[in-house]
C-alpha cells in the first residue's frame, strides 16, 4: 500500500533547506508536499513568513519549525527574538490550529545541549530534533515513525488529557448504509469516533441531518465500563474533512459559553479541542436524552405551524438585545454573503435573469442601485448559520454551531431559516418564494409569532429579500441539495421573484 502524502510546514531561514527534508525523506520512502516558509525580515512578525491562514491550515499534517529564525544577536546568551520560533510561530499555530503536530529543531539540539534543551522543551512543541537530522547517515524510517507517533501523541493528550489511552477496544455500533457513507467519505473515521468515545465501553450511532456543509452528524450512545460506574451519556458528534471549520465553531462555542449565552451552556462540547485521525476530523457535544433536529421533528410531524410555536420562544431569547441601526445595503451584506468564487458559480446556472445580475455586481464590488440605498435596520447578536440541523428541540431547546455568529441584522437568520425550510421540505415550495410580509405562505404563517416580535422596518424587509435570493442561489452550488430541488431554485429565480424582472 502507497504512503500516504505527507503534507508539511517547513519555517527555517537556512538555505536549501527544502530540499534537504525532501531528499532525506525520499530516501525512507516517505512521499511529502512542503510547504517552505523562509524568514527574511527581522522586524516582521514571523521574520516575514506567511502562514496559512483559515482553512489552508487543513493542508497541512505536521509542522517543522527552526527554534531560531535569524541568526542570534548575541553569541553568548539567546533572547526571546532569537527564539521565534517558540516565542511567535508556535503560540500562533496553537491557537490557529491546535491539532497540528509541531517539532522544533536546531542545530544547538545535541548530546551537549544541556540546559538549552531544557529551555527549548518548555515552549511545548510536540517533539524535538537535530538541525542536520534529515542528512544524516543514521536517519531511519524508523527513527521518522516513532518522532511522527510521539507527536501525534501528544496532540491527542492535549486535547483528550493525560488519562487517553489507546481506544482500540471500544466497540461502534451503527447502521451499515451509516457505515458506508462514512467510510466513503472519512477514510478513518472510526478511529476518530474512538478516540472521541475513548472512556466507553459500546457507543452506538445513528445518523442525524446536518447541514450542507459536507460534515456527517451522529448521535452517539456511549455506555462506560462497569469500572468507570457504567453511565450513559447521550452526544451529537460532527465529522468533518475540515478540522480548521470545526476548530472555528468549538471556539466561537467556547467564546458563547464565557459571554453566558444560555444555549451554548445547555449542550456543553465534551472537548474543547478538535479530535483529529487520518484526516478525519471530529467534535462533540453533550445532549439530554430525546433530543431531536428540528428538520427531523417538521419531517416526522408535516406541521410547520407546530415548529414555529416552538421557535418563537427561542428567538425572543436570542434577540432580547436588538437595536435599530442605519447602513448602506452592500455593507451589510458583505459580511452575510458566499465567497466570490461562489457568488459567480451560482450566477452562471440562472444566466440572463436579473438575480444573475445582482449575484455578479454583488462579487464584483459594482455599485448598483440596489446595493447603493441606505436602510433602517433592526441589528443584534446572530446566529449566521440558522438551518433546521442547527437548532435542537427537547428537553432544552437550544442553537448550536456558532462559528459565525457576531452582530449584525436579524434579516439574516430569517432569510437563512426560510431559505433552509423551502429547501428541506419540497411540500412548502407550492407557494414559491414568500416575502417577509406574505401572511399566505405556509413558512410565514409558522413564523407568525417570530414576525410579531421582530418588529422589521422597510429595510429588514429589503435585506430578507435580497439574502433569500442570496442563500436560494447558493445552494446550486451544494453537493447535497438534490437535483430536484436545484431545479425549483433554478425556476424561482428566473420568475418574477423579489421585484426583480423576469426572464
Amino acid at each position: 500500500m502507497q504512503d500516504k502524502l505527507l503534507r508539511i510546514l517547513l519555517i527555517d531561514d537556512t538555505p536549501n533547506v527544502e530540499e534537504e527534508v525532501q531528499n532525506g525523506l525520499k530516501k525512507i520512502g516517505v512521499p511529502t508536499r512542503i510547504n517552505y516558509q523562509c524568514p527574511k525580515h527581522r522586524e516582521q512578525p514571523f521574520g516575514g513568513c506567511q502562514l496559512p491562514t483559515g482553512q489552508d491550515l487543513d493542508e497541512v499534517d505536521l509542522a517543522l519549525v527552526d527554534l531560531e529564525l535569524f541568526p542570534p544577536l548575541d553569541p553568548v546568551s539567546y533572547s526571546p527574538e532569537d527564539l521565534r520560533g517558540g516565542t511567535e510561530v508556535l503560540p500562533y499555530l496553537r491557537r490557529e490550529a491546535p491539532w497540528i503536530p509541531v517539532i522544533a529543531y536546531s542545530k544547538l539540539f545535541n548530546t551537549t545541549s544541556g540546559d538549552f534543551l531544557t529551555v527549548a522543551c518548555g515552549f511545548g512543541f510536540d517533539g524535538h530534533t537535530t538541525r542536520g537530522m534529515f542528512r544524516d547517515k543514521g536517519f531511519t524510517r524508523g527513527f521518522w515513525d516513532g518522532l511522527l507517533k510521539r507527536a501525534g501523541q501528544q496532540r491527542r493528550k492535549a486535547v483528550l488529557g493525560e488519562e487517553f489511552s489507546d481506544a482500540g477496544h471500544v466497540e461502534l455500533d451503527l447502521p451499515p448504509e451509516d457505515k458506508a457513507r462514512l467510510d466513503i467519505k472519512f477514510p478513518g473515521w472510526e478511529s476518530t469516533a474512538r478516540n472521541t468515545f475513548f472512556y466507553g465501553k459500546k457507543v452506538v450511532m445513528e445518523a442525524m441531518q446536518g447541514g450542507w456543509s459536507g460534515a456527517e452528524v451522529l448521535r452517539a450512545y456511549v455506555l462506560q465500563h462497569p469500572e468507570d460506574g457504567g453511565r450513559q451519556g447521550e452526544w451529537v458528534w460532527k465529522v468533518s474533512s475540515s478540522p480548521w471549520k470545526l476548530h472555528r465553531e468549538a471556539r466561537a462555542h467556547l467564546r458563547m459559553i464565557r459571554d453566558g449565552l444560555t444555549f451554548a451552556r445547555i449542550v456543553p462540547l465534551l472537548w474543547h479541542g478538535v479530535v483529529l485521525e487520518h484526516c478525519a476530523a471530529a467534535i462533540a457535544y453533550q445532549f439530554a436524552k430525546g433530543t431531536q433536529e428540528a428538520i427531523r421533528i417538521l419531517r416526522e410531524q408535516q406541521d410547520p405551524q407546530e415548529l414555529g410555536n416552538k421557535l418563537a420562544p427561542m428567538f425572543q431569547d436570542f434577540y432580547h438585545d436588538k437595536a435599530k441601526d442605519r447602513g448602506i445595503v452592500r455593507n451589510l451584506l458583505a459580511d452575510w454573503c458566499p465567497k466570490k468564487e461562489h457568488l459567480l458559480a451560482a450566477a452562471e446556472q440562472i444566466r440572463e435573469t436579473e438575480w444573475a445580475r445582482l449575484l455578479t455586481a454583488l462579487a464584483e464590488k459594482r455599485d448598483i442601485a440596489t446595493f447603493s440605498k441606505s436602510v433602517e435596520y433592526q441589528q443584534c447578536r446572530v446566529h449566521g448559520d440558522l438551518h433546521l440541523g442547527n437548532i435542537m428541540l427537547g428537553e432544552h431547546n437550544v442553537f448550536i454551531d456558532f462559528a459565525l455568529s457576531k452582530v449584525g441584522p436579524i434579516a439574516v437568520d430569517m432569510a437563512k431559516l426560510v431559505s433552509d425550510f423551502l429547501l428541506r421540505v419540497p411540500s412548502l415550495r407550492t407557494d414559491g418564494v414568500p416575502e417577509w410580509t406574505d401572511t399566505t405562505h405556509s413558512v410565514m404563517q409558522a413564523l407568525e409569532p417570530t414576525r410579531a416580535t421582530l418588529h422589521f422596518t422597510s429595510g429588514d424587509i429589503e435585506l430578507f429579500r435580497i439574502l433569500l435570493g442570496i442563500y436560494l442561489a447558493q445552494s446550486l452550488n451544494y453537493n447535497d441539495v438534490p437535483g430536484d430541488t436545484k431545479e425549483w431554485v433554478k425556476s424561482v429565480l428566473c420568475r418574477n421573484f423579489g421585484n426583480t424582472s423576469s426572464c
